[in-house]
């Protein structure tokens, strides 16, 4: 009889604990459908933001690299992952799964060509575009670059 008493307090006890400890972690102050969709949360910091990426420009250098640069209040350590494509086709030889670190707002990369299958220059005429997104929300937090090696029209 002793027993069952300690057995039924035991289950009691254990009951009230896990009863608090739920209680304990949920937050009644804010409610679950506060956050509209399009917001990503970081999960390495914890801070609910709006994260985005943009790309401010390119420069090609023949026989040398293509460098791209812009900025994103991603946090530090995150990487950015590309595509590049020519006249809307990808180009196999870009290193489409490598990752390129953010080390800080402003950011930038660079492609060397003319190496590991890349051709030694750009060609005009031809449309390029790179499409720049973070792996985390690659549907949201995504930037594209259009561009050619066309000169201006001359007035």
């Amino acid at each position: 009889m002793i027993k069952e008493g300690y057995r039924k307090c035991r289950l009691f006890i254990t009951c009230l604990f896990f009863s608090l400890l739920l209680v304990s972690c949920s937050d009644s102050d804010v409610p679950l459908e506060t956050l509209p969709e399009d917001v990503v949360q970081v999960t390495s910091s914890g801070v609910e933001e709006d994260l985005w990426v943009r790309i401010n420009g390119v420069q090609v250098s023949e026989n040398e690299a293509i460098v791209f640069y812009g900025q994103t209040n991603l946090p530090e350590e995150n990487c950015l992952y590309t595509s590049f494509y020519a006249d809307d086709e990808i180009l196999s030889w870009w290193p489409a799964g490598k990752c390129f670190p953010i080390s800080g707002e402003a950011w930038r990369f660079q492609v060397p060509l003319g190496v590991e299958g890349a051709p030694d220059e750009l060609m005009p005429g031809v449309q390029y575009r790179l499409s720049i997104y973070w792996p985390g929300a690659p549907g949201r937090v995504k930037a594209e670059f259009p561009f050619d090696l066309s000169s201006p029209p001359s007035p």
